[in-house]
């Protein structure tokens, strides 16, 4: 039955969000039908749109899943854009350093840069939080910041394309090899590899968050940390792997745009919504719509990236509302906008899985208590003085009787 309810409860808070969204275009003068269908059709009306769709999906998913480990462990990453660039930069210099590598070996190998490159600017917030008392939300943004500037320094100087050296000087690196270049699985699509990786690691993750001792210390720090502490459980050492294997994540998101790309290149603009495209934010808004569980971030992520690419792009619906062209979708505005409103207090209230956070964290808070106690008793030895030797001695009072009388 909490199962039912938690299915049941997000379902009935997207129906009532559009339905608000509904009255809103029909104050508009235009029919709510006509335009959702527009808006659902740019994004999965044919096989190509839904390849489409799935490719655009996959950093904001990869985001949003390490997103989730962080926000167990009670740590909020803010930091994504700055892990997406780290990764993509990393796993980018690895490529060009090794051209000629075999495409078997190749993508293991810039897909391991981008997860260290990430896991390495996620674990630099977590340690100043854990070790410094360092705000894990200041510390994220600021490294967005120092992120964007190194990959426009290097993209203007050192890993910048020879041909732009004495031209146009745009920020980018040369071309990388075919080798290099994330496979393609259904021909005459974009659809890559980059998807089912993704979808696998969210799955990796479910299991890892609740299958495993490492999602139980996780949670456990997430829900009660001077619990966890009493109970065994590295507080400092859970958080600084929280961030880390958020960022990891978004590194991974970075390899998936570069390499996943039609240019097959890093390329700027000057900030870092010209390259990630602003996944890092957008993840964490799938993630929040997806109850901060990695199996529900994969429809989330859907959604939000199919809302984004309607904003970004117009869905074609111009009946008095949307705008075919760049100049935008009030019709996703519309829908989306009280949907984005009424699944944030879902979130709050209830988990994706129908179990409520506070019925949760009593649970956790009892059975750390209960370890705790365990843990207390195994540390504690009574040791009991051996009397089998000695004779008893009378009691006050009374009479000695003597042996053998």
């Amino acid at each position: 039955m909490k199962r039912l309810t938690g299915a049941i409860v997000p379902l009935g808070a997207a129906i009532t969000a559009f339905l608000f969204g509904a009255i809103m275009i029909l104050a508009l003068g235009a029919s709510p039908l006509d335009g959702l269908s527009a808006m659902f059709d740019g994004a999965f009306g044919t096989g190509d749109r839904i390849a489409a769709t799935a490719v655009r999906a996959t950093p904001l998913l990869l985001v949003g899943v390490g997103i989730t480990i962080a926000f167990r462990a009670n740590v909020i990453n803010i930091g994504g854009e700055g892990q997406i660039i780290a990764g993509a930069l990393l796993s980018t210099a690895v490529a060009l350093a090794i051209p000629d590598t075999p495409k078997i070996l190749l993508i293991p190998v810039v897909i391991l840069a981008g997860l260290v490159g990430g896991g390495i600017w996620g674990a630099i917030p977590g340690v100043l939080k854990a070790y410094a008392s360092v705000n894990e939300i200041l510390s994220t943004i600021m490294l967005n910041i120092v992120a964007i500037q190194l990959m426009n320094y290097l993209l203007r100087g050192p890993m910048i394309d020879p041909i732009e050296k004495d031209g146009s000087r745009i920020p980018q690196t040369e071309r990388l090899t075919d080798n290099a270049a994330l496979p393609t699985l259904i021909s005459g699509t974009r659809l890559h590899l980059g998807v089912p990786i993704a979808i696998l690691a969210a799955v990796i993750v479910y299991v890892i968050l609740w299958r495993t001792p490492l999602g139980f210390r996780l949670r456990a720090v997430g829900h009660n940390p001077d619990a966890a502490r009493a109970a065994g459980i590295s507080v400092e050492k859970n958080i600084v792997t929280a961030l880390a294997l958020s960022g990891a994540l978004s590194g991974l998101a970075g390899v998936v745009l570069v390499f996943g790309s039609e240019s097959l290149r890093l390329v700027t603009d000057g900030g870092s919504a010209g390259f990630t495209g602003s996944a890092g934010f957008n993840g964490i808004v799938a993630a929040l719509f997806g109850g901060l569980h990695p199996l529900w971030t994969i429809p989330s992520s859907f959604l939000w990236s199919e809302y984004c690419f309607s904003r970004c792009s117009g869905c074609g619906f111009v009946g008095g509302v949307g705008r075919s062209g760049g100049g935008g979708c009030l019709v996703a505005e519309a829908l989306m906008g009280p949907l984005m409103v009424v699944e944030h207090f879902d979130v709050v209230g209830n988990s994706i899985d129908g179990s409520s956070p506070g019925r949760e964290h009593c649970a956790m808070h009892q059975l750390l208590l209960q370890r705790s106690e365990e843990r207390l008793s195994d540390s504690v030895i009574v040791r009991t003085p051996d009397l089998s030797h000695r004779r008893p001695q009378p009691a006050i009072g009374s009479k000695t009787v003597p042996e053998g009388s």
